[in-house]
């Protein structure tokens, strides 16, 4: 993790190269994404658009080159996936924190979180469209804690300061969620309830072509 902070820091001020807490919202936006966005998408976008080629890199501890950079990013991706993927609790946001008050910064987070939405802004209306009340309010969340980064949510300055200190704790919980909906979105349908009483000898009602006593019947 030091060395890509390490190498984000050390790329020229111009390149508009994410920070490593941005990164992380970043890479987590792409991880719970309604679509797949694959890297050659993305990639380019962490340290401003273009080719690194050429790009001269200020020194820094520990030596890298371009191919190990790229490594150590897909590496953090696929951290945040598996720990997603093991369950609530797993992930951790990485968030900047103020040393002169110890505030959480965590708008920083979010600000790459909110990038990675630009990258798809109509698959998340499949959240929005699914039923899925957890997923609905996680996103929904989220979307809120962009718009008091970008100074432009719905709420009056007094709910603002009541949700700033709750969001470094929100965040994980609807990331959560959200992978949680994509997670459920790709499994296999679940057995649906049958009201209609099968007869033992009626053909199965979940169309095997047997008889339902020889079938559904017999468990």
């Amino acid at each position: 993790m030091r060395k890509l902070d390490a190498f984000l820091s050390a790329l020229p001020e111009e390149s508009d190269a994410m920070m490593l807490s941005e990164l992380d919202g970043f890479l987590a936006g792409i991880a719970v994404c309604p679509d797949l966005i694959l890297p050659d998408e993305w990639l380019p976008l962490i340290w401003g658009g273009g080719d690194l080629e050429g790009v001269e890199v200020e020194a820094f501890a520990g030596d890298i080159d371009l191919d190990a950079f790229y490594k150590l990013i897909i590496k953090h991706y696929d951290t945040i996936g598996l720990d997603l993927s093991r369950g609530r609790g797993h992930f951790s946001p990485i968030y900047d924190v103020d040393e002169r008050n110890d505030d959480v910064l965590w708008e920083i987070w979010i600000s790459g979180f909110a990038r990675a939405m630009t990258l798809r802004p109509d698959s998340w209306a499949q959240i929005a469209d699914s039923g899925d009340e957890d997923a609905v309010v996680a996103l929904a969340t989220l979307i809120s804690l962009v718009g008091i980064d970008n100074g432009d949510a719905p709420f009056t300055q007094a709910q603002i300061d009541e949700i700033i200190p709750m969001a470094p704790d929100m965040i994980p919980f609807c990331i959560d969620k959200l992978h949680g909906w994509r997670v459920g979105r790709n499994a296999p349908r679940q057995p649906v309830a049958v009201s209609v009483k099968t007869g033992r000898n009626d053909p199965c009602y979940c169309g095997s072509g047997r008889k339902y006593k020889k079938c559904c019947g017999a468990n």
